[in-house]
């Protein structure tokens, strides 16, 4: 029996039938069974040969999935089949093939059956080796071989499945894993594994990793149970790494991921975007069951921070949010002009259409400037279109407008055909970093913006070769210097793919046509390519209104440019005004005439160069010829540089004219004709600007210039005996002026070492009239040509100053220079010092520039010697009496510390100190300080302040702060013994000076905007004066009079100017001695003594000044006409009191008159008198005119005779000599008589004075005769005056004289005194130029 079995046992279709029923019954899953095709063993052996195939059923159908044609088991089958138990040594597979369709995959029913399989185990099997060489995978229609699988070792339980070491090779791919199997779990752990990306295994599911490195590290952890998977995955590639968390439930995948990225592993990234450094994104995705996913996370870079969130689901819908923060977008688009941004998108997209579209920009900097709160909202759609709501609600930009987009997308467009409308309420471009006119506040206006595309293939401007754009403007306002100006429309139609253009607006009518060529390719292009242009404004003031700090245009604006490469180009220009920057030009016209021959004409009736230079009636006329030479000429005029023609030859070619001058040139420079070298040359292109052999000369002096300016330039410049004082007609400030003589040259070639080299001798270096003596410069560019160095001194007698300074090249534009002085003059500091005046010394010392050349800084330390100056609002001079003025230079600022300063006059004194900060030695700020116990601090007269002047003695602090154009005076102090104070009361009013040499201006402008104007600097003042007793106050009513209020006593007074010129007084002066010179009519000036507490109370303006005084004039008057009993020749003491109050400048006067000796007669007949206010008004003044009481009908004393001669004598010598200037033609004769104390015409004085002219008024005498005054005999004297002037326009006259000396009381004698003197009369523009000499001359 024991035979038959081991026979049938090792017959192979027992074998067969026993291994197929076994394995169909134990192993086989649903849908499939097992064909063994052959098996093979040997009951004696270990050996097992099976053949084998896995078919899966399908309807009607039977697929081929697995084919296991080559195994070899090493095993013993008596303990596999009796003990339940077997150690297989060695299970070795040969090109088994798998087929593997998705379309049928059940994940969950094979779980379940291997759970299944394994607890219906009952044996444990223990596997020493799997081999499997040269796996076979079919995928669809795709075939993977030479896969191969190494496993050391596998256990199979009742309870599980154990695999210890796995190891799987295909190409370069490397799988290191193990393997838990229970009833409940499976457990997968892959180590030290790695993938090429190109392997074919990949292409079984159409995975495509974009990765430029090869090969993929990973590792993971594997959890399988029936209700779910959970698997931790960890990917590195380069410098990349992703990990991964994931569960899969019923219903739900779940997957948190965290990784970091280097964009230069990646394919799919250009290398535009490797500067994205440190690329972290971390979040979720969520696999819902009923198809849709969810992706949310972070994305953070050093472009900034993404937080997303993606809904998709089955029906196409989906939803996207964007919160962006601090992210780069410049740095992305490689774009400098824009910055970060911080902003939220939110839109919802299904079926490829956009539902919803919110957008929120919190801020976005675009040229640097941060804007907020912006908004994009999706408003409606219809007709294919959609509208979008944009709002801009900015500080700078506050816009609203509606997109309605056409959703309609071409070929080359993604948005096609769109128009933007909507109003800007207030835009500023010069906030947002758009440099128009500074003076622009803001802009505001309607827009329209018609048929454009917002999206273009090549990344161009918006509309770029799209449709033809059409933008209108209406209601276009904008604020310049607060002025509100404003036009109505403004309309551009573009047509022909934006070649051509017009323009329709209130302002007038522009067109331009590119010739077929885009109006932003033809901006791009480098080359000048044909266009025509023509414009008719009559509001052009608006563009350099907004677009221009430096240029100004006329309304009125004429303007035709034709150019093609065949013709002549036409230019017609016709302006009346135009200034570029401090250049003005007037009645501008420039015509030219298309044909053969183009003749060109341009006039200019008045250039003002500056203030100081303008040249007249410039012209420019030539034939000009394609490719053909054709003559110029060119002619201009100036008061200071005279009559200059400049004639030649221009031959105009394509994209070139070459100039030649002719011997007949001539320029005028400073009463000077320099000759133009005849062989002068100079070539312009659309590149560059030659100079060949250009020189001028006069006399001995020369300038010459050679070489080109381009991308490249070379320079040659020489000077020989050149007087530098021609420059100064061009400087843009009065302040400097230079002289000398220059010899020298510069030579810039930036194709060579040096780059740059230049030598300069100034002989008679002067500045501002300072003679400083030789100045010698030298200039040389380092090997590296990254800086220029210069070298220099000024030598007189010796080294007075020395110079060493470095000037970049490498565009960082940091200076370098240390200077030395040794007694270098000191005047110079008058230029940047403006609160000090005619500042004198002798400076020692260094000082060290550093910084950029705009604000560099300054470090040194200064002592000037023999130091004296003047405060001009002050009017006073000080000096440091032998002691030296320490000047300290820190960086932005200038330190004077404790500097003891003595005034000239009377050697009073005061410390000094304070600090001047600048910027590059511009934008000076003050802050100086002067401390004194007594300091002659005020020495003006009316000449010199109409507000207030005089001498004081200060005690106190004096501050002196500000800037050079708006100085603060803040003097706090008290008045010490021998001050006055004089303040007029009368306003302004023209006070001349007699000067022998005047100033006149004889150039009459023709029009305001060329009259210059001279603004005096903006200042401000308090003065805080403590008055005391021993200082004197003088309230000047009419000056030329003597109505004058003088008081001594005590108040404090603030004494105020404000920027606007005004003077106000604050403040009481209680008076406790004093005078008022009452004045009336001419008729009466008697001095009234003001009485012990009298107040003048000041509250701002003068004529807000109130009084309260009490004066009074002492008299000596008969009483007799009061009394008879009184002696007519005895004088009594008379007091005339007046009482002023209110208003200073129309005070209410009481009058009185108090009589000390007097009876009750007297009394009674001084109120009879003086009973009425008009009564008491005449005898008041009788008494100050007449030393006499007036008494009506008293026929003993001749009242006009003694009191009122005077004044109605004056009075008929006026009138006489009326009378007989009217009597003849031939001379102008003139009458005076001034009566004496007697009835006696000898003692009175008589005057008749005549003149008369000849030879065409150029001899001029002059002459009077009559008696003088106060002689005993009646002496005719006379005066004789002759003038003769040798030419026509007065400039040289001779003047000889006869005078008669005063006349001597006590010899009673007269004397005569004889003269001569020369007047000589020459014109000039500044004192200096008074006596400046050509030294070429």
């Amino acid at each position: 029996m024991l035979s038959i079995i081991f026979l049938l046992l090792n017959n192979s279709y027992v074998q067969n039938f026993v291994l197929s029923n076994y394995l169909n019954k134990n192993l086989v899953v649903k849908n499939t069974n097992i064909v063994v095709n052959q098996f093979e063993y040997s009951v004696f052996g270990q050996k097992m040969l099976v053949d084998l195939d896995v078919i899966k059923n399908q309807e009607n159908t039977q697929d081929t999935i697995l084919v296991l044609s080559d195994i070899i088991i090493d095993l013993n089958l008596f303990d596999l089949f009796f003990f339940k138990k077997n150690n297989i040594n060695q299970i070795y597979l040969n090109s088994p093939k798998i087929k593997v369709n998705n379309s049928d995959y059940n994940y969950q029913y094979d779980i379940q059956s291997v759970f299944s399989q394994l607890s219906s185990l009952n044996q444990e099997i223990l596997l020493s080796e799997i081999q499997v060489e040269n796996l076979i995978i079919m995928h669809n229609t795709n075939l993977i071989d030479s896969i191969d699988i190494n496993i050391d070792q596998m256990i199979i339980k009742e309870d599980g499945l154990g695999i210890m070491n796995l190891k799987l090779n295909h190409d370069n791919s490397i799988l290191h894993a193990t393997c838990q199997i229970d009833s409940q779990e499976i457990n997968i752990k892959v180590h030290d594994s790695q993938l090429n990306h190109m392997d074919p295994l990949f292409e079984l599911y159409d995975l495509k990793i974009p990765l430029r490195n090869d090969t993929i590290n990973f590792q993971s952890s594997i959890s399988i149970r029936q209700d779910s998977v959970n698997c931790n995955l960890e990917i590195m590639s380069g410098n990349s790494a992703l990990h991964m968390d994931l569960v899969k439930t019923m219903d739900l995948i779940s997957a948190d991921y965290k990784s970091n990225l280097d964009l230069k592993d990646l394919s799919m990234i250009s290398s535009e975007y490797y500067d994205l450094d440190n690329v972290n994104i971390e979040g979720e995705i969520d696999f819902y069951a009923i198809d849709s996913i969810l992706y949310k996370g972070i994305l953070e870079s050093n472009y900034g921070l993404i937080e997303f969130y993606i809904n998709t689901s089955k029906d196409q819908y989906s939803q996207f949010s964007f919160d962006v923060t601090d992210f780069d977008l410049g740095l992305l688009f490689n774009d400098k002009k824009v910055g970060k941004t911080n902003s939220k998108l939110i839109f919802d997209i299904q079926h490829n259409k956009l539902l919803n579209v919110q957008t929120y920009i919190t801020s976005l900097v675009i040229n640097k400037y941060q804007y907020r709160n912006i908004s994009i909202l999706k408003n409606d759609s219809f007709n294919n279109s959609t509208v979008y709501d944009i709002s801009i609600n900015d500080p700078n930009l506050n816009l609203f407008a509606q997109c309605n987009v056409n959703n309609l997308s071409n070929p080359r467009s993604v948005i096609h055909s769109s128009n933007l409308s909507g109003f800007i309420n207030r835009l500023n471009l010069n906030n947002l970093h758009y440099n128009i006119n500074d003076s622009i506040r803001f802009i505001s206006t309607e827009f329209l913006i018609e048929d454009f595309s917002l999206v273009t293939p090549d990344n161009q401007f918006p509309f770029l070769q799209q449709n033809n754009p059409k933008i209108k403007l209406k209601n276009f306002r904008y604020n310049k210097n607060d002025t509100i100006k404003s036009i109505d429309f403004f309309y551009i139609n573009f047509e022909n793919n934006m070649s051509q253009f017009f323009v329709d607006s209130d302002i007038g009518f522009c067109e331009g046509d590119m010739y077929n060529q885009n109006i932003f390719k033809f901006i791009k292009n480098s080359q000048l390519t044909p266009f025509k242009f023509t414009l008719d404004l009559n509001y052009a003031s608006i563009f350099s209104d907004l677009l221009f700090n430096y240029i100004e245009l006329d309304d009125e604006l004429t303007c035709t440019l034709d150019y093609n490469k065949q013709d002549s180009p036409i230019i017609n220009i016709a302006t009346p005004y135009l200034k570029i920057f401090n250049t003005s030009f007037t009645d501008i016209n420039l015509t030219t005439t298309k044909d053969s021959i183009s003749d060109i004409q341009c006039s200019i009736n008045n250039i003002l160069l500056s203030d100081k230079v303008s040249i007249k009636d410039f012209t420019f006329s030539t034939l000009l010829q394609y490719n053909k030479l054709s003559n110029f000429m060119m002619s201009y005029s100036s008061s200071n540089l005279g009559k200059s023609i400049l004639k030649g030859d221009l031959l105009y070619g394509h994209n070139n004219i070459d100039v030649s001058l002719s011997k007949e040139s001539i320029i005028q420079l400073a009463d000077q004709s320099w000759i133009v070298n005849p062989n002068s040359k100079l070539s312009l292109n659309s590149h560059s600007i030659t100079f060949k052999d250009f020189s001028l000369q006069t006399g001995s002096q020369t300038l010459s210039l050679n070489g080109w300016i381009n991308e490249n330039p070379y320079i040659d410049f020489s000077f020989k005996n050149f007087n530098i004082n021609y420059f100064n007609p061009f400087l843009n400030t009065r302040s400097l002026f230079f002289d000398g003589v220059l010899d020298g040259d510069i030579l810039l070639n930036t194709s060579s070492f040096p780059i740059f080299s230049g030598n300069f001798e100034v002989n008679q270096f002067t500045l501002n009239n300072v003679v400083l003596g030789q100045l010698k410069l030298s200039h040389n560019s380092n090997e590296t040509n990254d800086s220029i160095y210069s070298e220099g001194y000024i030598y007189h007698k010796k080294n007075i100053m020395s110079l060493l300074a470095k000037h970049p090249l490498d565009g960082t534009n940091n200076i370098y220079a240390n200077i030395k002085m040794n007694d270098f003059p000191a005047e110079i500091i008058n230029f940047f010092i403006k609160p000090i005046s005619d500042f004198t010394g002798y400076a020692h010392g260094v000082v060290e520039l550093k910084g950029p050349i705009n604000d560099y800084d300054i470090l040194g330390k200064i002592d000037i010697k023999s130091v004296d100056f003047k405060i001009p609002y002050l009017g006073t001079y000080y000096s440091g009496n032998n002691k030296d003025l320490i000047v300290n230079f820190d960086n932005e600022k200038i330190i004077i510390d404790n500097f003891k300063l003595y005034d000239n006059l009377y050697n009073t004194s005061g410390n000094f100190s304070g600090n001047i900060t600048h910027s590059a030695l511009k934008n000076m700020s003050y802050d100086l300080f002067v401390q004194s116990d007594s300091l002659y601090a005020l020495n003006t007269n009316e000449y010199d302040n109409e507000n207030y002047y005089g001498d004081v003695f200060l005690r106190g602090d004096m501050f002196i702060k500000g800037e050079p154009n708006k100085i603060e005076l803040n003097i706090d102090g008290s008045s010490k013994e021998g001050s006055i104070i004089m303040i007029p009361l009368s306003g302004a009013k023209e006070v001349k000076e007699n000067k022998f040499i005047q100033f006149i201006n004889n150039e009459s402008t023709q029009s305001n905007i060329l009259s210059s104007e001279t603004k005096k600097p903006a200042f401000n003042m308090d003065f805080n004066l403590s008055i005391d007793s021993q200082s004197e106050i003088q309230l000047i009513f009419d000056e030329e009079l003597g109505d004058v209020i003088k008081g001594y006593g005590e108040g404090d007074l603030l004494l105020q100017i404000n920027k606007q010129g005004d003077f106000e007084v604050f403040g009481d002066f209680q008076i406790e001695k004093g005078n008022y010179l009452f004045t009336l009519q001419d008729v009466i000036t008697k001095s009234f003594e003001i009485e012990t507490g009298g107040v003048i109370s000041f509250n701002g303006n003068l004529d807000n000044a109130q009084i309260n005084l009490n004066l009074l004039y002492n008299v000596q008057a008969s009483l007799n006409p009061l009394n008879p009993d009184y002696d007519r020749d005895k004088k009594s003491p008379i007091i005339c009191r007046m009482k002023m109050t209110g208003p200073l400048l129309s005070p209410d006067i009481d009058f009185d008159i108090d009589i000390l000796n007097s009876d009750q007669i007297v009394d009674t007949s001084l109120e009879s008198i003086t009973n009425t206010d008009q009564k008491l008004l005449e005898q008041f003044l009788y008494l100050l005119i007449a030393n006499s009481f007036l008494i009506e009908n008293d026929p003993t004393i001749d009242y006009l005779g003694n009191t009122l001669a005077t004044t109605g004598t004056e009075l008929l010598s006026n009138q006489l000599s009326n009378w007989l200037s009217q009597t003849t033609d031939a001379f102008d004769l003139g009458f005076k008589w001034i009566p004496g104390s007697t009835d006696s015409l000898s003692y009175q004085q008589v005057e008749l004075a005549v003149s008369k002219k000849f030879l065409d008024d150029r001899v001029v005498i002059n002459g009077n005769v009559g008696t003088p005054p106060e002689q005993s005999e009646a002496n005719i004297v006379g005066d004789l005056d002759i003038e003769y002037d040798f030419f026509k326009d007065g400039r040289f006259k001779l003047r000889v004289f006869n005078r008669t000396q005063d006349y001597d009381p006590l010899s009673e004698s007269l004397g005569y005194e004889q003269g001569f003197g020369i007047f000589f009369k020459k014109q000039f523009n500044s004192f200096q130029e008074l006596f400046i000499q050509d030294k070429n001359k």
